[in-house]
């Protein structure tokens, strides 16, 4: 598992390093759809530290995959209320497929960005 979950007093914080499997986000799905709370205002997936053969297995095939996992399983409740979902990358080609995840309109109710840094993303996530 290239994967942490750790849960904070508002919301989550998902860790990936090293190689990141495509199977990985569809358990972090499953995942989320388990437990995530009403407390939990936003997860930061960071990607920061994934390497380049992960950036290769990526494709926006893949990612449409995960949006059409997400709509069968994660609670209607929870996407139908406000929620940050903040992804941590700085590779651009990365970032461009995340892009096309963010812009999938999967999470009609939830704020979706990306950003280069950590602090950035926590920064955003704090903002009411």
């Amino acid at each position: 598992m290239t994967y942490q979950i750790i849960e904070e007093p508002t919301g989550v914080y998902v860790r990936h390093s090293g190689f990141a499997a495509p199977f990985e986000i569809m358990e972090i799905t499953a995942w989320e759809a388990a437990n995530i709370r009403d407390y939990h205002t936003y997860m930061i997936v960071d990607l920061s530290e994934v390497d380049s053969d992960t950036v290769a297995s990526w494709t926006n095939a893949i990612l449409r995959a995960v949006a059409d996992d997400e709509a069968v399983r994660l609670p209607q409740d929870y996407l139908a209320r406000p929620f940050k979902l903040a992804f941590v990358c700085d590779n651009e080609l990365l970032k461009s497929l995340l892009q096309s995840f963010v812009e999938s309109g999967s999470r009609p109710n939830h704020d979706l960005m990306i950003f280069r840094t950590l602090k950035l993303a926590r920064t955003w996530v704090a903002a009411p």
